[in-house]
């Protein structure tokens, strides 16, 4: 699609040109989603939509987020602890919390989903909610790992 060809008098292969521009345009269109400056789209998206949703989470559920805020708050209170430790509590919890939000929040965006109801994405820093979101999103939205 470059319209390469050697070129005898130069003496070396010629790639500035195009040809099959429609084809290309085809193929790509098709196949490969284009991305564009945030800069550039800025302007043609709605404003940002911001929610925050609570969900009654399963006491098996908890149980796992208070273990993560005893151990934090023990690391806190020994002097002994390095504050690498204490980071890493801080991770666990937030991880454990993170854990626990998954089956609500995916049961809510199918509630959603099968209503008809629009359904908001949902940006999951974590690795593990990542891999959890199978079966919450398609094309009607859900989580997404960033």
């Amino acid at each position: 699609y470059c319209n390469g060809h050697y070129n005898y008098r130069l003496k070396r292969f010629d790639v500035s040109g195009a040809c099959n521009l429609k084809e290309l345009h085809s193929l790509l269109t098709g196949h490969v989603m284009i991305r564009r400056l945030k800069s550039a789209v800025l302007s043609q998206l709605p404003a940002k939509q911001r929610q925050k949703i609570s969900f009654d989470l399963p006491a098996s559920l908890m149980k796992e987020v208070e273990k993560a805020k005893l151990r934090l708050e023990e690391l806190k209170g020994n002097a002994a602890t390095s504050e690498f430790d204490v980071r890493k509590g801080v991770m666990d919890l937030y991880q454990q919390t993170a854990l626990a939000k998954i089956s609500p929040c995916v049961e809510y965006i199918k509630e959603n989903a099968e209503a008809g109801q629009q359904v908001p994405g949902v940006c999951a820093p974590h690795c593990d909610v990542g891999r959890d979101r199978a079966g919450a999103g398609g094309e009607q939205g859900g989580l997404y790992p960033y």
